[in-house]
């Protein structure tokens, strides 16, 4: 069923979902967003990255929108009957104190299941369409949405903003999705000596500006040094080769292949991961003797 409902919708869903996508993953969505932001600092302008948070969003998933969706999408009638029926007299269990209480479920992506992703992709897409149209860049993994705006002045940066903050809370609500104003950040990027911090608001609450901001497992900074980053990434890998080799001496022995087969296939994947994104980093000496001084230790 899912196969054959991705065969009438992926065509459709917009190119900037890089979720339970073939072909696309966290460090194709990285690398897209790094080069756009870099293209718009380079082009002296100022640059809001704003990381949204969709509370519980699997969770959520409310199944009207996806059926609407699904009728947008032209999708056949014998699949779009064959959802129904999925989703149809679902109920959730709980016992507890020898009792036992049902109640029937109208939303969520059913947890593990092969359909959860797919659906969700459904879901989100309108509010991607929406945003593209709009000449917002955006960008979305599953349910983490980031959005980014660039200008010439941090008040006209700040207008667009709130204003698609706005749009993106009244879709939220239309579609029965919370976004977590507490959980969203934002971060300015600009090689400007004078400017001024942008005011943002969502849902009543003041978004928070931050100094970092983590997409995907990637830390970006204001600078777009990545010192964070490769830190971190050094730091996790070194802790992680701690463990690993109190473990294996016990067993096998800590000779030169056991050393080489755990970089190999843990640290180095720690340490490279979205590389594609950060590589310019490496031209930075500090960064250099991070990288090195871990890798002088395995050698």
């Amino acid at each position: 069923m899912v196969g054959r409902i991705q065969w009438h919708v992926l065509p459709t869903l917009n190119k900037n979902q890089y979720g339970f996508m073939p072909q696309r993953g966290t460090e194709d969505a990285l690398y897209h967003l790094l080069e756009h932001i870099k293209n718009e600092v380079r082009n002296k302008k100022i640059v809001l990255v704003i990381s949204l948070d969709i509370e519980g969003a699997f969770d959520n998933a409310w199944w009207p929108a996806l059926k609407l969706q699904l009728t947008k999408k032209k999708c056949p009638k014998n699949l779009y009957d064959m959802v129904g029926s999925y989703l149809q007299d679902r109920k959730i269990t709980a016992n507890y104190a020898r009792a036992t209480s049902e109640k029937g479920i109208t939303e969520g992506c059913i947890q593990g299941s092969i359909g959860g992703p797919t659906f969700w992709n459904v879901i989100l897409d309108s509010l991607l369409h929406q945003l593209t149209y709009e000449g917002v860049y955006c960008q979305a993994f599953a349910d983490d949405v980031v959005l980014v705006f660039s200008g010439h002045s941090t008040s006209a940066v700040e207008q667009q903003a709130n204003d698609t903050l706005k749009r993106v809370t009244k879709w939220g609500t239309k579609n029965k999705l919370k976004f977590a104003a507490h959980k969203t950040n934002a971060m300015l990027i600009t090689k400007k000596l004078k400017f001024d911090y942008p005011n943002l608001h969502m849902s009543g609450s003041r978004v928070n500006l931050v100094e970092a901001i983590r997409v995907l497992g990637l830390t970006i900074d204001r600078g777009l040094t990545f010192k964070p980053h490769v830190a971190a990434a050094c730091k996790k890998a070194a802790d992680i080769y701690k463990q690993l080799a109190c473990a294996a001496k016990v067993t096998w022995g800590l000779n030169g292949e056991i050393v080489r087969t755990i970089y190999v296939a843990v640290v180095e994947p720690i340490v490279m991961y979205a590389s594609s994104a950060w590589s310019s980093a490496t031209e930075l000496q500090m960064i250099k003797d991070q990288l090195n001084t871990l890798q002088k230790g395995f050698a």
